[in-house]
């Protein structure tokens, strides 16, 4: 199977990473989204560079593409591929507007639509499958509240963040890692949003926001709540430092430093418990589904949902009020 690359700005990493479990996936070439794309995960595979999207689809008739480049062109670059009948591998935020999202979704709306799945990457870390697992399993009773954090080096970011008309936003880029990993381990929808965000001290990024705390009430009355910056410092042991707590009725789960801590009447929660593995790596899972495969740990609507929450925290914070969904 012919897999093109439109951009290499976020996690096309996740296809190199499971080709060595793929002997049918062909890499058939790859196009910029913008002049100075540096197309880090491909770049040493010496692939066909094509001058534009659609010469690369028109020329090389790929059965997969992977949309992975300037955040504004996620949508576009999808649908010009779903219009041609070929499934789409698309990094998140699936859009960045409610205009390009209603695009899309009209799109896949449409009878016979192509598989289009979005690049949810933290649910095959085995941190929070592992999390997801004993939600699933009890361990904690009904789930009353959750805490999440988002902390990244800002480093050298690509011009585009400093715009936010092609880069959408830190909560749709950033945050929606957490609002999409809340969502998925505890099975509900969001009823109501609230955000907040600053672009303050973001180093000469234009209007990229440094800091933003969103707060959603899910349904049952779950309170989650993510707080998310760019203010890890260079020296720290690693890019991100991603958490989460999970208060539930008969106990406590924590994620730190990608391991799992459970506080109940059996665990005192001071050392991590062996993490579960998902059998499938992302675009694994992701050639499974387009396969007939339903045992996945993403589906379509996922992949358009934590897009669309995002979005309303992003519009929240713009409007400075809570926003019903």
């Amino acid at each position: 199977m012919k897999v093109c690359f439109s951009g290499g700005s976020g996690h096309s990493g996740s296809v190199i990473a499971a080709l060595s479990r793929l002997p049918q996936v062909e890499l058939s070439g790859f196009c910029k989204t913008y002049d100075a794309e540096k197309m880090n995960a491909i770049r040493h595979l010496n692939l066909p560079e094509y001058p534009s999207l659609e010469i690369m689809l028109d020329t090389v008739h790929p059965d997969i593409l992977v949309s992975d480049g300037m955040f504004c062109r996620h949508t576009p670059d999808a649908i010009a591929a779903l219009e041609r009948g070929i499934p789409v591998f698309c990094e998140k935020p699936v859009s960045i507007s409610e205009e390009q999202y209603n695009a899309l979704t009209n799109v896949l709306h449409a009878p016979n639509a192509p598989l289009f799945w979005a690049m949810q990457t933290s649910r095959y870390m085995d941190c929070f499958y592992t999390a997801r697992c004993l939600v699933q399993e009890g361990a904690i009773g009904q789930i009353r509240m959750m805490n999440s954090q988002k902390s990244y080096q800002l480093g050298t970011r690509p011009a585009f963040f400093s715009h936010r008309d092609q880069y959408g936003g830190t909560i749709p880029w950033v945050s929606i890692h957490a609002i999409d990993w809340m969502l998925w381990i505890c099975g509900k929808r969001c009823r109501r949003v609230f955000s907040s965000q600053s672009s303050l001290e973001n180093r000469g990024n234009g209007s990229l926001e440094m800091t933003a705390i969103t707060l959603m009430e899910l349904e049952g009355d779950i309170l989650a709540h993510v707080n998310t910056d760019y203010y890890r410092p260079q020296g720290a042991p690693s890019h991100g430092d991603d958490r989460l707590r999970i208060v539930g009725t008969t106990g406590i789960l924590e994620v730190r430093e990608d391991q799992v801590y459970l506080m109940n009447d059996q665990e005192d929660g001071r050392s991590p418990l062996p993490l579960r593995h998902f059998p499938r790596l992302l675009f694994e899972d992701f050639m499974h589904a387009l396969n007939g495969g339903t045992d996945c740990l993403i589906t379509p609507e996922d992949s358009l949902y934590s897009t669309y929450v995002a979005l309303k925290a992003q519009e929240a914070a713009d409007l400075g009020h809570p926003i019903l969904l």
